[in-house]
């Protein structure tokens, strides 16, 4: 009884955020949109309003409110959840806490000034119990890493940090850092996925398992083609345990095997758009495999609210398709901005906006 009571309120919730999710007739006014005080105008008619609404004429400032709105509009179900089901929601939501560390970490590796770290920061609420302010006034990495510790909720990013400090220190490269941070990250994701049990297991593992497999692939794919990372190196900075993306799945990414051959061997012909990655160099199919990936996502999230409401799948459905519009709306204004065509936006959204 008290599971039914629990996702019948986070339903309700969820089907609050939906509502509010762009209609297709938004979408056409958005795409023939000239510019961003077009998309501005457009958004600032919908539940984007207080995003939007008195933002500078600047894309990254747009993009900044946007993504905070999105922060905040993920946790809408988060008070009616309980036990591993609200954790796994949690910890999906800190990976913006990650965002804003690497943020700082990357602008005190640059030195840059303190203002560039405000015009970038994302702000979390009274959701984060970080320390933004003292971190961004840290002076250096050493300085961050120091910080982050002082909050309970920073000790897990600290250990991390310190792990990864001396090879970064003898390297001078920041995304060392930033790798250890996402694979603590995603391994505490995944122990949050391994304590749900019954449907709120199979909806986790449908969507955030699968991510996770997607992540690690691409991942793996990356160090190898952009950083020529050795087999060892890859399989030490992934973290395959999502689903079907194994060890040994890793392993022959790392030493050779093209994309095309591995996706058709985890999922047959069930992503969508294979033919994008059919005879092209594999760095170009490595880039089309994201957008490929990000659609299938957004179709088994649109499948699973048709399904049984009454477990955790509705609400990581609500959470893959909130994070879809904002990554589409994103997309569309930069897209815009640098002169794109319509086609040629449409071809890099994850949803099929508009047309209707």
């Amino acid at each position: 009884m008290l599971g039914l009571l629990q996702y019948s309120a986070a339903n309700a919730a969820v089907q609050a955020g939906l509502g509010r999710l762009l209609e297709s007739g938004a979408w056409n006014r958005l795409l023939a949109g000239k510019d961003l005080e077009d998309m501005i105008s457009i958004l600032s008619g919908t539940a984007y309003r207080d995003a939007v609404v008195e933002a500078p004429d600047d894309i990254e400032a747009v993009e900044r409110r946007l993504r905070c709105s999105l922060a905040d509009r993920i946790r809408l179900p988060m008070p009616f959840l309980r036990g591993a089901a609200s954790r796994l929601v949690d910890r999906l939501w800190r990976r913006f806490e990650i965002d804003n560390l690497i943020i700082i970490l990357r602008a005190h590796h640059s030195r840059e000034p303190v203002r560039r770290i405000d015009e970038s920061l994302l702000d979390l609420g009274p959701a984060s119990r970080m320390d933004w302010e003292e971190l961004r006034n840290a002076r250096s990495v050493a300085g961050v890493i120091e910080r982050v510790g002082n909050a309970s909720a920073g000790l897990e990013y600290r250990r991390s940090l310190q792990n990864a400090f001396h090879e970064y220190r003898r390297r001078s490269a920041v995304y060392l850092l930033e790798i250890s941070l996402y694979i603590t990250y995603y391994r505490k994701l995944c122990q949050s996925l391994r304590r749900l049990r019954g449907r709120d297991g199979q909806a986790a593992r449908r969507l955030v398992g699968t991510m996770i497999d997607f992540r690690n692939l691409l991942w793996a794919y990356r160090y190898r083609i952009f950083f020529k990372m050795a087999p060892e190196t890859i399989l030490s900075y992934t973290v395959p345990e999502g689903g079907c993306v194994n060890v040994r799945v890793i392993q022959r990414v790392a030493t050779g095997a093209p994309p095309l051959e591995i996706v058709r061997e985890l999922w047959g012909d069930t992503l969508p758009g294979m033919e994008r990655i059919e005879d092209i160099p594999v760095r170009d199919a490595v880039v089309e495999l994201e957008i490929i990936f990000r659609r299938y996502l957004y179709r088994e999230a649109r499948e699973m609210l048709t399904g049984y409401p009454m477990h955790l799948g509705m609400a990581l459905a609500y959470i893959v398709l909130l994070e879809a519009e904002v990554d589409d709306l994103i997309a569309l204004m930069e897209g815009r901005i640098n002169g794109w065509s319509v086609n040629r936006i449409r071809s890099s959204l994850i949803g099929d906006r508009g047309r209707q």
